[in-house]
């Protein structure tokens, strides 16, 4: 089983709504959500490894924890990521998935011109071999770079990646700010599989040949009050895939 939840507070809140949800595919009564693990200032993006622990991305510190869902335990899997540049908002590590028992991260945020100088760092993928050892896959940055979309406004060239999600021996991978889906493959190629209009694709998921897709929506101002404000589709089927060739 895949969960997966974006945050932007604690990500104990993240593990709590997670033992819930495994209590309940178990076959037992959930009995609301439990405090699992409490001590990260930041975290976007989780997955369930293959050995059933928790993994969790800490943008601030570039790194990935791994919590043991039996005891709350947490340790640090890597420490080998770009971190957070923007202090607020989305940088650094968005999300976290395996294919097989080898984990990958993306990083987004961290690379394009208007944001302080990172020359070590790169937005796109990255493939974890170590404690302290990351391999950049493939560089979606750069080439959002120079395969810019049009009809709405960009202020970041190399996009803001929000989730990936395994597909085909790659990934699928959103970008809220370029409006799009990406297929990102393991040989480092990119390419985009969809673009749509303003609607800031977010959460991503795949159930065979059909793609669900979430939208944050195009922000709007009030004239009077001079808030913004997002209408949010939590849930939409966006369309079936031609089955994979044989």
């Amino acid at each position: 089983m895949h969960v997966r939840k974006h945050l932007t507070a604690a990500a104990a809140l993240l593990a709590a709504v997670w033992i819930g949800v495994a209590a309940a595919s178990a076959g037992a009564a959930p009995s609301g959500p439990h405090l699992l693990f409490n001590g990260l200032t930041a975290a976007s993006g989780s997955t369930v490894g293959p050995d059933g622990d928790l993994y969790v991305n800490d943008p601030i510190n570039g790194a990935i924890v791994r919590v043991d869902p039996s005891t709350g335990h947490a340790s640090t899997y890597a420490d080998c990521l770009p971190r957070r540049l923007i202090p607020t908002g989305f940088s650094g590590g968005m999300d976290v998935a395996f294919i097989g028992n080898t984990a990958y991260a993306l990083v987004t945020a961290v690379s394009d011109p208007a944001l302080p100088p990172n020359p070590t760092a790169a937005d796109g993928i990255y493939r974890i071999d170590g404690p302290h050892s990351c391999s950049l896959v493939a560089d979606i940055g750069a080439w959002s770079a120079t395969h810019l979309p049009t009809g709405f406004p960009i202020a970041l060239v190399t996009g803001v990646q929000y989730a990936m999600q395994p597909w085909r021996g790659g990934f699928l991978v959103t970008d809220g700010h370029h409006n799009r889906v990406l297929r990102v493959g393991l040989d480092g190629s990119v390419s985009e599989l969809k673009g749509f209009g303003d609607v800031v694709p977010t959460g991503l998921d795949v159930h065979g040949n059909t793609i669900y897709l979430a939208e944050a929506g195009r922000s709007s101002v009030d004239r009077r009050s001079g808030r913004s404000s997002r209408s949010t589709r939590i849930r939409e089927r966006w369309q079936t895939l031609p089955p994979a060739p044989r």
